[in-house]
């Protein structure tokens, strides 16, 4: 785009986004091109949503690919597969939410003992 002289935009909510980082629910249609989830307090609908590593655990991932299969190819996606997945997400999101409480709550106690030094006791 500089080789051209063409400026960057912002993309706002539209665009390209990856969910990294969001809260709430995470909303996905594939079939009807739709999507939503709230990321830096901000609502988004992108039109292209990036999976990166593990956020290709989350359920609305596996619940699409297999949609699209079936649409595209004719072929569903085993029940005992989307059970799966399903599990995993499950198992996933709990990691995600106590990893993030965690650095919440190490934030806040890291602020209290620096705010109230901690003192040896005199003898």
């Amino acid at each position: 785009m500089a080789l051209y002289g063409i400026a960057p935009t912002l993309i706002r909510p539209r665009g390209m986004w990856t969910p990294i980082g969001y809260t709430g629910p995470f909303r996905l249609d594939a079939i009807r091109g739709q999507c939503s989830f709230r990321k830096d307090g901000m609502m988004l609908t992108p039109d292209i949503v990036h999976f990166p590593g593990e956020y290709g655990l989350l359920y609305p991932y596996a619940r699409e690919r297999s949609r699209l299969k079936l649409m595209v190819e004719g072929e569903k996606t085993p029940l005992s597969v989307l059970a799966k997945a399903f599990v995993v997400a499950l198992w996933w999101q709990c990691k995600r939410h106590l990893r993030m409480t965690g650095k919440s709550f190490l934030r806040s106690v890291s602020g209290w003992t620096k705010a109230r030094p901690i003192q040896a006791p005199t003898q």
